[in-house]
């Protein structure tokens, strides 16, 4: 299989596609694979998240997806037109590194408009404040260093650059996670402000399983370089099907609601080493539901219903842990998940499969 990152040339075709994708890396004795045979799509206009533990692979799987990880194997086709450089713009999780010390912000957030220039041209300042003040910043920041920017207005400086890049696709790792809570709920908006004005796709990876559920459409939840459940966010969250994803959704903290009468999942033991992973499911060796048949097969990604392909699972039992009684969302998170773009028709761009056929000039089902 030809390990790539390539703009997409097909007519109709998702704006991101992930196919058995491969990311290893030289270790101390052997490889280690930090994703392994992940594949989804993303829909024009489509936000999905990826959550997972630390280590489980998804900041790497961002990075391939960016061509800053090269794959060992698989494919990411990215539908954006033309060159897959500048229509594709990360917002990296420490906005501090990926701005110049040594400009002022309207000089970093005019570069994208002048590429292959030394310097920035003075005349150019005027578009860097308009995009200033569309990621909600003042004029007064416009001459300062990265250095006397607070993190979240760097944070924002890297999303108004993005802007100038007249990016189509946008890849944000953990983009809430050094800010207090009401900053993370003011970017979020401006995440989704800025999304239904210029029709962009998000990638999003994170361990806020609250952001998660205000911003996304979907979410995709790794273990151990695994992807091992995908679906809308409301159905992942409401009715999570892994029992890692349970335990993930366990572990959020409840305040002062009814579901401290369930009691919570705890994920005992350390996840594995991803040099030597364990045979057959790698979460079994963390799992109380893991059998024999977890140790000997990889459990492949099905759909929970023949009437739902949206929602895939991997794991053998997932069947009967579903009849299981576990602790569901919080009604913190169950609101924010009901709140979620997919479920705020007219909010978001092309959020129904039949929206995201019309922005790709398709018809749907007659």
């Amino acid at each position: 299989m030809t390990a790539s990152v390539t703009p997409g040339t097909g007519h109709g075709a998702p704006a991101v596609r992930v196919s058995h994708l491969r990311v290893s890396y030289d270790g101390r004795r052997r490889p280690l694979t930090a994703v392994d045979d992940v594949s989804f799509d993303v829909g024009i206009g489509e936000t999905v998240a990826v959550i997972g533990e630390s280590g489980s692979g998804k900041s790497t799987l961002l990075r391939a997806i960016a061509g800053l990880a090269p794959p060992a194997s698989g494919h990411v086709e990215i539908a954006v037109g033309g060159s897959a450089s500048g229509r594709v713009q990360v917002v990296f999780q420490d906005a501090d590194l990926a701005l110049d010390p040594r400009q002022p912000v309207w000089k970093t957030i005019a570069e994208p408009l002048i590429p292959r220039q030394l310097r920035v041209p003075k005349q150019f300042r005027d578009t860097a404040m308009d995009l200033l003040r569309e990621v909600g910043l003042g004029a007064e920041v416009a001459d300062r260093r990265p250095h006397q920017l607070s993190g979240g207005q760097r944070q924002r400086v890297t999303i108004a650059r993005a802007l100038a890049a007249r990016a189509v696709l946008v890849l944000l790792d953990e983009p809430v996670s050094a800010q207090d809570v009401t900053l993370q709920a003011s970017l979020l908006r401006l995440l989704s402000s800025i999304q239904r004005q210029h029709g962009l796709t998000y990638v999003i990876v994170s361990h806020d399983i609250a952001a998660v559920a205000r911003v996304a459409d979907r979410v995709g939840v790794m273990y151990a370089a695994k992807l091992v459940e995908i679906g809308p966010v409301s159905r992942v969250l409401s009715e999570p099907r892994h029992p890692y994803t349970q335990a993930l959704i366990d572990a959020v903290p409840r305040i002062a609601d009814h579901s401290a009468e369930m009691p919570q999942r705890v994920i005992e033991g350390e996840p594995p080493d991803l040099s030597n992973p364990p045979s057959g499911c790698r979460f079994r060796t963390r799992c109380p539901f893991a059998t024999d048949q977890c140790a000997a097969e990889v459990p492949v990604l099905q759909a929970c219903a023949s009437d739902d392909a949206d929602h895939q699972v991997a794991c053998h039992r997932w069947q009967e842990i579903a009849a299981l009684p576990h602790s569901r969302l919080t009604p913190q998170l169950s609101q924010a998940a009901a709140r979620s773009p997919a479920n705020e028709p007219g909010i978001a761009f092309s959020r129904t499969r039949e929206g995201q056929q019309a922005a790709r000039g398709e018809s749907g089902p007659s």
